[in-house]
């Protein structure tokens, strides 16, 4: 796990960066804009427009009856009437003027006012002024000049409005020397005039909403919407058209419809990609090597200890017992002689030890070299194992064999020495427990067969592609009761490949079968 923390794991953080950064530089961005419908924006203004103008007049018109009612009817009766109409707080009626102020500058004309709500709160006043020329607004007062009285209202003059547009004052002149003047609660006026327009408008900007058009009708000074089409509603506008009236503004703002196409440059994201994948395959490597050299210095430790332990044991062995062939001399030659047997046993089990840390450094120094010479297979094997028939016998193992006759061939006797010397040490560690002990030889089209089958416990079948694999045992304690470094397979598996054969484990249901085949031409 330390070893993927340290290696494997942050090249992999470093590719995830370069894939991020390469989409987020890859990106671009296109714009595509259609223009919007104007033909249909312009249609639909108009109408809008005339509706605004329709509504405005209308509005007017019932003004203007009121000034017609103010002729017939007493002033309850205008109230009651002016009551009908949304917005109207206070009618204003002046007549010719009888005195001036001096105090106020201001006309105390022959003047009417009629309340038709309960006055607000810092509600203006109107008057009559000669300081003004036009109507104005002052200090909470609407001023009317007084030569309204004695001429025509200009259509531009004949509508005022008090700040923020809480309030206006709109004047009619039914007769040459009558003037009534409407005070309209503006907000109360704008908000039921835009109501209207907005059902009006959900009917008729079906063609607009249909087309998907990016519209929007709105009142600017309620900030309320009469009309929202689509959804792109950005940037600077592609139309403004504004309206006017008695009622309040509004406006009609279109855009143009622009869709953003996100691509991405298939040059960036190859280049991270490309480097993602180095990172990657960098860790990979990164992370092998360094588990192969953990390994391989954990195997190392392992040989030196197995090889301490290994070399420790026959040197004990080899002392006991010719410290017991030195005391039975005299008194029992024959278990003298015994111990002295056993003493070439572990001169034999010392030989092969060094033989095969030998072969071994020599292959990994890649300095191992072959040489053949002509060599009888059948007169070899035996003498390897009468080397090991005294261990076979001490285990009560039954020793078959069933050489073919064959001439004398071209091999390296030394190595096929090896091979078979490390496959019998093999049944003499793991296979004390078999009966039976075969060994087979054939001969044919210049190929020589050896098979080696025990009928111990076998090899399970999770160590079978292992077992040819340096260091590798069965078990890797150094006190489990079998002797070895790990190395007897592999490098009888070498030794074999060295020779251009094979060293095969075979199929077996009981013990292990080991086959090795290598090509070995008669001798001239």
């Amino acid at each position: 796990m330390q070893i993927l923390l340290t290696t494997f794991a942050p090249m992999i953080a470093a590719a995830i960066a370069v894939m991020v950064g390469g989409f987020k530089f890859s990106e671009k961005e296109e714009s595509h804009t259609t223009p919007h419908d104007r033909e249909r924006l312009l249609d639909f203004s108009q109408k809008f427009q005339q509706e605004c103008q329709r509504l405005d007049d209308l509005f007017i018109s019932h003004l203007k009856s009121l000034t017609k009612v103010n002729h017939r009817f007493s002033e309850a009766t205008l109230r009651s009437q002016a009551k009908n109409i949304i917005g109207i707080k206070t009618i204003y009626i002046f007549r010719k003027p009888d005195v001036f102020d001096q105090k106020n500058s201001a006309i105390i004309s022959n003047s009417s006012v009629i309340s038709i709500s309960p006055p607000s709160l810092n509600e203006p006043r109107v008057l009559l002024s000669q300081k003004t020329a036009n109507p104005s607004y002052h200090q909470a007062t609407f001023l009317l000049p007084t030569n309204f009285l004695s001429g025509p209202l200009k259509s531009q003059s004949n509508t005022i409005y008090s700040p923020g547009r809480k309030y206006s004052l709109i004047s009619l002149k039914p007769t040459p020397e009558i003037i009534v003047s409407f005070l309209i609660d503006f907000p109360i006026l704008h908000k039921t005039a835009t109501k209207a327009l907005a059902t009006w408008t959900k009917k008729h900007a079906l063609p607009l909403t249909e087309a998907k058009q990016q519209v929007l009708v709105r009142s600017p000074l309620l900030k309320q919407n009469l009309l929202t089409s689509g959804s792109d509603q950005k940037g600077p506008t592609a139309a403004f058209i504004p309206f006017r009236s008695h009622l309040g503004d509004f406006e009609i703002s279109a855009w143009d419809q622009t869709k953003i196409i996100s691509t991405r440059d298939p040059t960036i994201l190859a280049i991270a990609t490309t480097l993602a994948t180095a990172l990657i395959l960098t860790g990979v490597f990164l992370f092998v090597y360094h588990r192969r050299t953990t390994r391989l210095a954990s195997q190392r430790v392992s040989f030196v200890n197995q090889v301490s332990h290994e070399l420790g044991t026959p040197l004990t062995n080899i002392n006991l017992n010719l410290d017991l062939a030195n005391q039975f001399l005299e008194i029992s030659p024959a278990k003298s002689r015994q111990r002295l047997h056993l003493v070439q046993e572990e001169l034999a089990r010392l030989s092969r030890l060094v033989a095969n840390v030998l072969t071994f450094s020599r292959k990994e120094k890649q300095t191992l070299q072959l040489k053949t010479q002509p060599t009888h297979p059948s007169q070899l094997i035996n003498s390897i194992i009468d080397s090991f028939r005294p261990a076979l016998q001490r285990h009560d193992i039954r020793l078959e064999t069933k050489f073919t006759d064959t001439p004398n061939l071209l091999i390296s006797p030394d190595a096929f020495s090896q091979i078979i010397t490390n496959l019998l040490s093999n049944v003499e560690k793991y296979a004390t427990q078999t009966n039976t002990l075969t060994i087979e030889t054939t001969y044919k089209n210049n190929t020589f067969t050896l098979l080696i089958a025990d009928q111990g416990p076998g090899i399970p079948n999770s160590q079978r592609e292992n077992i040819f694999q340096p260091f590798k045992r069965l078990s890797s304690k150094i006190n489990d009761g079998t002797s070895g470094v790990g190395l007897g397979l592999a490098i009888a598996h070498e030794l074999a490949t060295q020779m251009n054969g094979t060293l095969q484990l075979l199929p077996s249901q009981k013990g292990a079968h080991f086959q090795l085949q290598i090509p070995a031409p008669k001798a001239p």
